[in-house]
């Protein structure tokens, strides 16, 4: 990978980050509970996710930006709600499974990727999910 690619990625991730909060708020306007950045707000969240879409509807065009939408929202709750993280983006390891992912990485605790999140989440139906990611980091 080039450094010009490498600068591009970190560039869109910068942008990624500095429009959550627009995106989040076009969130609340299709859902019907509140995004007050608490844990039961992400296990309604997982509820929705879990009863409304699928990885195929997730990675086409029109699902594209609800993903991105719920990933905004999902990452800055965990940012707001588990100390010392910080947005990081991997660009030099390829092999790393969050390579080009915008992640929340910490020294104590292993990586945590919003994208990758909400797709295991899907993917095991299992409701709690990334809560119990997050209060293991509390």
């Amino acid at each position: 990978m080039t450094i010009d690619e490498k600068l591009k990625i970190k560039e869109d991730f910068e942008w990624w980050i500095t429009s959550i909060p627009d995106k989040v708020l076009e969130l609340q306007k299709e859902l019907d509970f509140n995004l007050d950045r608490s844990l039961e707000s992400l296990n309604n969240i997982e509820k929705h996710l879990i009863e409304n879409f699928t990885e195929d509807f997730l990675s086409s065009e029109k699902g594209g930006l609800i993903y991105d939408q719920i990933t905004s929202y999902i990452g800055s709750t965990i940012k707001l709600l588990v100390p010392n993280l910080h947005w990081h983006i991997e660009v030099e390891d390829k092999k790393n499974v969050f390579f080009g992912y915008p992640s929340l990485v910490s020294e104590k605790f292993p990586a945590l990727c919003p994208h990758i999140l909400v797709l295991s989440l899907i993917r095991k139906k299992q409701l709690g999910f990334i809560s119990k990611k997050i209060t293991s980091r509390i």
